[in-house]
């Protein structure tokens, strides 16, 4: 993909555990977050695109930090 983009593309891996993941999706899930929580059940125990990164950020903090963060490694100014 990024020899074709006309601009940068970075990746970016946010690491969860699956624990964290599922009590973020919470108990009382519809069927879509059944899927969801399935999906990642499944792409955590297989790497699925694990090594495409160029960095990795843990997400177990407020999404504004994350966002933040990641900005910073970008070298934006939010």
């Amino acid at each position: 993909i990024r020899g074709v983009l006309p601009m940068p593309l970075h990746v970016v891996r946010l690491i969860l555990p699956l624990a964290r993941i599922e009590a973020r999706l919470g108990d009382a899930i519809t069927s879509g977050r059944a899927n969801d929580k399935r999906n990642a059940a499944t792409w955590l125990s297989s790497a699925t695109g694990v090594g495409i990164e160029d960095t990795t950020f843990t997400n177990d903090r407020p999404i504004s930090e994350t966002a933040q963060a990641i900005a910073n490694w970008m070298g934006w100014q939010i």
